[in-house]
């Protein structure tokens, strides 16, 4: 059986996945295919729902891209320095997340900018704020500096 999947099979398959994923409520999201590149369009009422929409569309079968053009449109408008509010709120209870992580927010798009010493606090400090009513994206420019030095690693290996 070839892994090739003719374009409209692709698109049926991963408008069946959208419809059965219970992250995706939104009737409004239009799908395309070609060649294996899905492109999602229309809008959703949350960053969560895009996310979950396109990690729907990558875990269909034949599917090799994804363009998520999917715009987000808010129920309930909220404004910045209310999210703000809550993005610090959210990174300062989560454990996870170093005090060295901060947050910006434009037009309901979330910077998360600062350092860690682990790729998991990176993950965390994205997950805690993503669900946030009235974010409609999240950009992670959290630098992971581990204070482990790679020469510091070579020498214990050695050691061994």
């Amino acid at each position: 059986m070839s892994l090739t999947v003719v374009s409209t099979e692709l698109q049926e398959r991963v408008k069946n996945e959208l419809t059965w994923d219970p992250q995706v409520t939104s009737p409004n999201i239009g799908v395309t295919s070609n060649d294996g590149t899905v492109m999602l369009s229309g809008f959703v009422t949350s960053y969560a729902e895009r996310m979950a929409a396109e990690q729907a569309a990558l875990r269909v079968r034949g599917t090799r891209g994804v363009a998520n053009e999917l715009v987000v449109r808010l129920t309930g408008e909220r404004i910045d320095p209310d999210i703000a509010q809550d993005a610090v709120r959210a990174l300062k209870f989560n454990l996870s997340v170093p005090a060295s992580v901060k947050v910006a927010v434009h037009n309901g798009h979330l910077t998360l900018e600062g350092t860690c010493e682990w790729k998991y606090q990176r993950d965390a400090a994205e997950k805690a704020v993503r669900m946030l009513p009235g974010v409609r994206g999240v950009s992670n420019y959290i630098a992971v500096s581990p204070k482990v030095s790679p020469e510091l690693v070579k020498d214990k290996i050695e050691d061994a």
